[in-house]
């Protein structure tokens, strides 16, 4: 029997990063005896850890830093994956985006392929469930730190203009406003 997504969360000042890192330790191995005693299975090969570092003071220790499972060094990550967000170190979501718009973008194509044989409300219906759904999971989270680069919320405008055309079966240099305003969509930002 496995049990999924266990995460730890410590926090520290800058100078006591060390006794963070032990303190994680000994957090883990008390997991580790619970999961035993109950017949659970920790996988170290997926186990990460995440050091966020706000001020930006020790860049480089995030790869210098590591803890033991069972005698398995565990080295810090730059990302981290948490109900299907990726966190990076720096809370700009790269990571995310990146792999959202990936998806995104096969669905559109998917989605767009389909479009001349469907009517318009099942392929709202599609776009919706598909695409939409995607564009505004966590968009709280994405669109309200204050670091993201307007370079990656443009990444998914792009992909949500493109979704409201193959709604609307309109061509690739059409305006999104009107289209927009139909669909009662606001924008991703």
């Amino acid at each position: 029997m496995d049990a999924d997504d266990i995460q730890l969360y410590k926090s520290c000042k800058p100078s006591d990063v060390s006794l963070l890192v032990q303190a994680m330790e000994n957090c883990v191995d008390n997991v580790k005896n619970w999961m035993v005693i109950n017949k659970f299975k920790m996988n170290e090969e997926i186990t990460e850890i995440l050091y966020y570092d706000l001020k930006n003071i020790f860049n480089d220790m995030n790869h210098s830093f590591w803890y033991l499972i069972e005698n398995e060094k565990v080295y810090f990550t730059d990302k981290a994956k948490n109900l299907g967000v990726f966190f990076d170190l720096m809370f700009i979501m790269k990571h995310h985006t990146d792999g959202s718009c990936k998806t995104l973008y096969f669905e559109s194509r998917r989605i767009g392929q389909l479009a001349r044989f469907l009517d318009q409300n099942s392929i709202q219906t599609l776009v919706s469930s598909s695409i939409f759904s995607r564009i505004v999971y966590c968009n709280t989270l994405t669109s309200s730190m204050y670091n993201i680069p307007s370079l990656l919320l443009n990444r998914l405008q792009r992909i949500q203009n493109h979704a409201a055309k193959i709604i609307m079966k309109k061509r690739k240099n059409d305006h999104v406003t009107p289209l927009f305003w139909a669909l009662h969509w606001l924008p991703v930002e």
